[in-house]
């Protein structure tokens, strides 16, 4: 087995063992469907060169993968770097020996190594599924190898259309239109002084935040506007092409939500429901409900979903505990 640096020339073989792998193993529940506009938008863009896509082959074949998506963040005010850990691939077809050894050499918290090969973080993140087990085993390697672990609990929601809607008809005071990127660093600068805090925010640079804001698939970029012409909130989101039993499903992922207050996320959230509704999607999902305060999520008819999901932080310096809410891409 050989262990090697990926960059996106690699990405046709990295597409090829995405759409080969996860619907096979995940197909029933189901999963992403993966597209090289998709990669492109993830692994690219001006930060592309600070991600690290490890690849495992034999014999020349692609076998195996892991993504440490690069994500710089203001941790209870404090700046850290950091890494998103996601996209754990190894092909199935291989004997358990080997697929035991791929997945522990590519899980090995390669961003918080200091080896010389990548630049080494303060922090590592990443997503899983709500497990119970899981979490004691999280815990309990941090434990092994020395690790401060903070873990958050937290679920994805549904936008109920028709609550939302009757929600935003209430409201005069706001208005909603798609922005011209140009402006983002100020508009996003003043909104993260209004906005309610969040003890860990993605706080990417300008460019990188262009690109990810308007290169993903389907993507929309709103701001609110109060009637004093000020800037009160941003929804950003994309297209999620959903596979599961064969079948594919569209869906507007909400994956930025910065509101001043119950007004602008209801005018908002109604305005990217009427964009699903015209571009064909299923539904609305917000996929952090920690943006969007308990009492709001009730009066907007945000539904909690039955997939629950855990936000893990492993650092070798001190981190806030508890975590209570987050502002980052869930990958």
């Amino acid at each position: 087995m050989d262990f090697e640096r990926l960059t996106l020339e690699n990405e046709s073989e990295i597409l090829a063992l995405l759409q080969d792998v996860w619907p096979r193993l995940y197909g029933a529940t189901g999963c992403p469907q993966f597209s090289a506009d998709y990669l492109r938008w993830l692994y690219g863009g001006p930060d592309c060169s600070r991600h690290l896509l490890l690849g495992c082959r034999e014999k020349g074949r692609l076998v195996g993968l892991k993504a440490y998506l690069s994500r710089d963040l203001l941790l209870d005010g404090q700046a850290r770097s950091a890494s998103l850990s996601t996209h754990l691939t190894i092909r199935p077809d291989l004997d358990p020996a080997s697929r035991l050894a791929i997945a522990a050499e590519l899980s090995r918290l390669h961003p918080l190594t200091n080896d010389g090969a990548h630049d080494q973080r303060d922090a590592l993140l990443a997503f899983f599924e709500g497990n119970k087990t899981l979490v004691r085993n999280i815990t309990r390697m941090a434990m092994q190898q020395k690790l401060n672990l903070v873990s958050l609990p937290f679920t994805q929601a549904i936008v109920n259309v028709r609550k939302v809607n009757a929600a935003a008809a209430e409201f005069d005071n706001v208005s909603v239109r798609q922005i011209q990127l140009a402006g983002v660093r100020e508009m996003v600068s003043r909104l993260l002084s209004i906005a309610p805090e969040s003890q860990l925010v993605w706080c990417p640079t300008n460019a990188m935040r262009i690109h990810h804001l308007s290169q993903a698939p389907g993507s929309l970029v709103l701001i609110a506007e109060n009637d004093q012409g000020q800037v009160d909130g941003l929804l950003g989101g994309y297209r999620m092409d959903w596979l599961k039993n064969g079948s594919v499903t569209q869906m507007f992922i909400i994956e930025s939500l910065i509101t001043s207050g119950t007004a602008t996320s209801a005018k908002l959230l109604a305005e990217a429901a009427q964009y699903s509704a015209m571009q064909g999607f299923r539904g609305v999902v917000i996929e952090n409900s920690t943006m969007i305060e308990a009492a709001d999520a009730r009066r907007l008819g945000i539904m909690p979903t039955q997939r629950e999901m855990i936000l893990a932080v492993r650092s070798r310096l001190p981190l806030p505990d508890p975590i209570k809410s987050f502002s980052l891409d869930v990958k």
